[in-house]
Formats: C-alpha cells, sequence, structure tokens
C-alpha cells in the first residue's frame, strides 16, 4: 500500500511555516516539434478524420500554446490543441499566464520528521482498497473526463459530491468547499481544512499546504473514450482516500490550511492548475507546500515497486523532504526521474515561485503505456495496482502533520500529542505538546452527528434526582459520578478546546456536587432550616438559578443537533416546574409533572450518550441526532 500513505504523511509534516527563489533543475529532455501535422498526413480512418476536423472547427478560438521552456508560444486554434495531443506533443497554454516576479523567501522543511510510522499508524488504518476500487470504477466509468464534454462536468460534480459526502461524516474538521469556476464547465475542485491557530491572523491569508491530482483525461483523438483510470483517476483517488482518512481522524490543522486540490483541464495545457495558482497569487496567498500526483497505479510486470520523484521543474529542497518520508513511511523506495516540460500540475505553481513536488508511479520508461488511450482502466491489466496508489497516502498524512501542524524549527525530543482523543507519539518539532481544537463563541467544533458528545464523550443530565422526596441513597453518586466525574470531564474538554461540552460538564458537575450538599447529613444544610416554607423557597431558589443557566444553554446549542438541544429542552421544563412545585406546595401535581419531564430528560440524555458511543467505528448501527450544524 503505496501511495495514500506518502500522501497522508507528507500532510502531516507539512501544515507550519518559514518562507529566494525555488530551485529547479533544468528541463533535460529535447523540445518537441513545433509543427502542426496537416491532417492529411494523419493515418486515420475517414470517419476518425471527419471527427477531428469536426473538433477543429468546433474550437477557432485562437490560444497561445508553449512547446518547450524559454521558446516563443505559437498560436493555434483551441481545437487544434488534438492535433498536439495527437502526435503526443506536450504543450502549456499561456495565453493567460501573468509573469510574476521571483519570490524572495525560501521555505524551510527540517531535519527531522514530526511523527515516527508506528505513531501515523491508526492514520494508515483507515487505508480502504475497497473503497479505493469502488470510487475508481464509477470515476473511470464516464465515458470520458476531457474538459470539455458533458461527461466531464458530470465527472467533476460526481467527484465534488463524494467529497462533500465525506466532510458531512466529520465531528471535528473545519472543512469548507470551493468550485473554482473555468468557462469550459468543468470546475476544479478545492477542499480546504481551515486551521486552529492560523499562521496569519486572517484565515483567508494564512499559509497553505497543496496536495493535488487533475482530474480529467482525454484520448489520443480527443472525441473517443477516455476511462483515465491511471491518468489521473489513480492520483486522484490517492488524494480522495487521504482526504477521507484525514476527515475520520478529525483532521485540524493547527497553523496552515491544507488543502486538496482536483484540477480541470490539466490535458489542456494545464489550463486549470494555471488559473488557480496565478489567482492565489495575484490574491497573495502563500503556499507552504505543493505536492502533486500524476498517475500512481502502474507497476510494470517483472519491476520493483518504487515511487518516483520528479526532479526537473520543482523545488528541491521540498523534494530532498519527500526522500525522508518515503524512506519513513512507504513500504517501497522511491527513485528519481525526470519528465521534461509540461510534464504536469506542479509547474504551474513552479512559475509563480511557490514550492511544489511532484510523484508518480515509476520512472517514465516504466510508465502505463494505456495513457491517453481506451485501454486505461481498472481492469484491463494485473499491472494496475491499487496497493501501489495507497503507498502514496504516507506522501499526504506525514506531510501535512509535519507542515501544517509545526513550525520549521526542531527538536529531538519526543512528546505525546492529543489529536481529537486520540494519542499520538512522534517528535516535536515545535509548538505546545497538546494540540486543543478551539471552539470559538462556546460552539463545539463538530459540524455533524453526534453533535455533542463527541465520539465517546458521555453527557449527563441534573433533572431526574431533583424530584426524589428521600434522596440519600444517591449521595455517591451524586459527589462521585455525577459531580467529581462531571467536573473532571469538563477540564477534558477544556484541554480539548471544546468550549461547550467543558462549560456543561463543570457546570453540571457543580450542580450534583451542591446537589450532594443538600441531602448529605453531616453538611448541616437541610438542618439550619427550622421553618420548612423556608426551606422549600431556599430549594426553590436554587432550582430557578440552575433554570437560567439551563436556558441559556439551551439557546447555545440550537445549531448542533435536535437531540441535544431536546435534553436542555425538557430540563428547562423539568426544573420550571420542579421550582414552582416548591413554592405552591398545595398542588402536588406541579412537583409529580417535573418529575414527569425528569425522567423524559433523562432517557433524552441517555440517548445522547448512547448516539455518541455507537459509532460507525465501533458499533453496527449509529443513531440518528438531527443535524442542526450550520453549513457553510
Amino acid at each position: 500500500m503505496h501511495l495514500p500513505i506518502l500522501l497522508t504523511a507528507l500532510a502531516f509534516s507539512l501544515a507550519s511555516a518559514i518562507p529566494s527563489p525555488p530551485s529547479q533543475l533544468p528541463f533535460s529532455l529535447p523540445p518537441p516539434s513545433s509543427s502542426l501535422p496537416s491532417l492529411s498526413s494523419l493515418n486515420l480512418s475517414p470517419s476518425h478524420l471527419s471527427s477531428l476536423q469536426s473538433h477543429i472547427a468546433s474550437l477557432p478560438e485562437r490560444r497561445l500554446v508553449q512547446l518547450s521552456e524559454g521558446g516563443a508560444p505559437i498560436s493555434i486554434a483551441e481545437g487544434e490543441k488534438a492535433l498536439l495531443v495527437f502526435q503526443g506533443t506536450r504543450f502549456i497554454d499561456v495565453t493567460d499566464e501573468v509573469v510574476f516576479p521571483a519570490v524572495l523567501e525560501k521555505e524551510e522543511y527540517g531535519e527531522k520528521l514530526a511523527y515516527s510510522k508506528k505513531a501515523l499508524q491508526p492514520l494508515m488504518d483507515h487505508i480502504d482498497l475497497e473503497y479505493m476500487e469502488t470510487f475508481l470504477s464509477k470515476f473511470s466509468g464516464f465515458r470520458t473526463r476531457y474538459f470539455r464534454s458533458e461527461t466531464g462536468k458530470q465527472s467533476q460534480k460526481f467527484l465534488l459530491a463524494e467529497l462533500q459526502s465525506i466532510a458531512a461524516t466529520s465531528t471535528t474538521s473545519n472543512i469548507t468547499f470551493r468550485e473554482f469556476q473555468h468557462p469550459w464547465g468543468q470546475h476544479s475542485i478545492i477542499a480546504r481544512f481551515e486551521p486552529s491557530s492560523p499562521s496569519s491572523p486572517s484565515l483567508s491569508s494564512s499559509k497553505v499546504v497543496i496536495l493535488s491530482a487533475h482530474q480529467d483525461s482525454i484520448n489520443q483523438l480527443v472525441f473517443l473514450p477516455a476511462p483515465g483510470a491511471d491518468d489521473d483517476g489513480s492520483g486522484t483517488t490517492s488524494n480522495l482516500m487521504a482526504f477521507k482518512a484525514l476527515v475520520k481522524e478529525g483532521f485540524v490543522p493547527s497553523t496552515n490550511a491544507v488543502e486538496v486540490h482536483f484540477y480541470s483541464a490539466e490535458e489542456g495545457g494545464m489550463l486549470g492548475s494555471q488559473a488557480v495558482a496565478q489567482g492565489y497569487r495575484t490574491e497573495g496567498k502563500a503556499v507552504r507546500a505543493m505536492l502533486h500526483l500524476d498517475q500512481t497505479a502502474w507497476v510494470k510486470k517483472g519491476s520493483k515497486p518504487v515511487i518516483a520523484l520528479i526532479n526537473d521543474n520543482v523545488d528541491a529542497g521540498l523534494t530532498a523532504f519527500i526522500r525522508k518520508l518515503v524512506v519513513e513511511y512507504s513500504d517501497v523506495g522511491y527513485v528519481d526521474t525526470q519528465c521534461g516540460y509540461a510534464c504536469s500540475d506542479h509547474a504551474s505553481w513552479t512559475k509563480i515561485g511557490a514550492p511544489s513536488a511532484c510523484a508518480s508511479e515509476s520512472d517514465f520508461p516504466s510508465g502505463t503505456p494505456n495513457a491517453h488511450g481506451v485501454n486505461d482502466s481498472i481492469d484491463y491489466s494485473p499491472e494496475f495496482s491499487f496497493e501501489h496508489m495507497a503507498q502514496y497516502f504516507c506522501l499526504d498524512l506525514p506531510r501535512l502533520s509535519t507542515t501544517a501542524f509545526m513550525s520549521a524549527t526542531t527538536q529531538s525530543e519526543e512528546s505525546i500529542r492529543v489529536d481529537n482523543g486520540n494519542l499520538h507519539k512522534g517528535y516535536d518539532v515545535g509548538g505546545a505538546p497538546l494540540r486543543s481544537n478551539v471552539t470559538p463563541g462556546g460552539h463545539p467544533v463538530d459540524n455533524s452527528q453526534p453533535a455533542f458528545p463527541v465520539y465517546h464523550r458521555k453527557f449527563a443530565n441534573p433533572g431526574g434526582a431533583a424530584g426524589v422526596h428521600t434522596p440519600h441513597v444517591v449521595l455517591g453518586m451524586a459527589l462521585f459520578y455525577g459531580g467529581f466525574i462531571q467536573l473532571l470531564a469538563g477540564m477534558w474538554e477544556m484541554a480539548s478546546g471544546n468550549t461547550f461540552a467543558a462549560t456543561a460538564f463543570s457546570s453540571y458537575g457543580g450542580f450534583w456536587l451542591s446537589y450532594a450538599m443538600l441531602i448529605a447529613p453531616w453538611s448541616g444544610v437541610a438542618a439550619a432550616y427550622t421553618d420548612p416554607a423556608e426551606m422549600r423557597h431556599a430549594i426553590g431558589f436554587f432550582l430557578i438559578g440552575w433554570l437560567i443557566f439551563s436556558f441559556i444553554m439551551l439557546v447555545a446549542s440550537l445549531r448542533s443537533s435536535v437531540a441535544l438541544s431536546s435534553i436542555f429542552f425538557w430540563l428547562v421544563i423539568t426544573l420550571a416546574l420542579l421550582a414552582a412545585a416548591e413554592f405552591v406546595p398545595s398542588m402536588p401535581a406541579i412537583h409529580t409533572a417535573g418529575g414527569v419531564f425528569g425522567l423524559i430528560t433523562t432517557f433524552n440524555a441517555w440517548y445522547v450518550a448512547a448516539a455518541g458511543l455507537l459509532t460507525p467505528e465501533t458499533s453496527y448501527f449509529t443513531l440518528p441526532v438531527g443535524d442542526l450544524a450550520r453549513r457553510d
């Protein structure tokens, strides 16, 4: 399992910052011919020749394309790009290119990796080869993902829906989506994990770590089917698996935002990635690191599986860092290779001065022979390997953890990090050993089931016991489980940054401790009241205070879930009735009604506790809670 492992490593490794122009090796391959073949010279059937002529005629817009590094751009019609594709000529569409000055800052990535392989194993365990095959079967099932085709637009919407459905399962990550609009209709997709403590005061100007692949496909004859399972459905799937693993693990980058990009129109001259990269540079968005995956599935028969690291048109420092990730986290080794001019979308970022790197399935002589053809499918050859695709996971996740979580200064001390309730042991390279998920405004970070509690946190409420006439039997529970244990739970929630849960647990823990003092014979509280009416009124005012607090908690929970808000709704009614009963002892029915609503509150709370415990990872079924979370 090779590629998603490497991607995950990179994601976890790169999410912080330091920023000389990026180091770049010269292109060593000879530039292709700049001449377009004549239609009459093509060895095509009459029907294919007619289709090609129709395609060219349908796209007369003039474009500037560059065929070699430093070469003069040539003007061709948009439709004539099909001739370049047919003869295998690489090109970059530079019609809309803006030339930017070189970046003066240079990113540093540190000498030590943030995590050991063992520490990242919980993330690696999320690799699901069956899911990867299911997704890619559907994704490569579109007739073509050519960026100007209707099925290309449909495949983009399918990919976006898949990403959004994964994000909807998140309980802690703050994930946003953007369709980067393109005039041809197949839009680039940007999925963004927002940091908890951005490197800039503004989230929008925080540095970003980017994982990318291109979503489009093409046939050598652009009007023919192009399943594009390897080129670049495989890179798309490797990054999708990394995205899914990060969501399942509750990934929240601490310093730098992490984005997963799926570019449109790479096969049209890197149009999509150029538009995104130039847009980011224009907007002043700083890029900490960018890793592109293009073809991650093919292992040639008789060859040794390796991760190929592109050495030209990339940032040398970032590529050296990724070599470390392969050695530490991957089950296979790496090979350095070169891919020449107009290789893939990482070049768009190198052009604007951002540090970029690119990984592929093998050195180029050993790569798939089926790219840009009808045989680029998952079942054409056993040389197509999902296990090899999974290896790139080790690039994404450790990279993100180091680059997104930590600063570039390194320390050798081992530390224990708490990530959403999970312990991860690794090397601390800056930042606090305990990472908090801050909840501005007192709201929980999680935006969906179970809203609160998060995963395994149990909610207890004070409503039921308040109506018991001789409650001494619950003194031990009130002191230790309802009181002391809830108070500890509140402190743990405070440490993890969950303000809402910390307030609820600590406060209701205080309720139980104070209630225990009322009923404990040794406290002398009850004995101090010689007038029973005075005692009743004192308890009534005590309950009114908790009624007011519970109403505030009800309002604060209205964007969490129906199940959670219902607890506070019933609790407010319970406390109101019990308080009223203390002031009107002549109407015992009020006290009885308070007890009934207290039981409803109790069962509701147990339901929410069960919903938090019965997660897909621990149970064969889950309980609905009625998500009310705000959606951006």
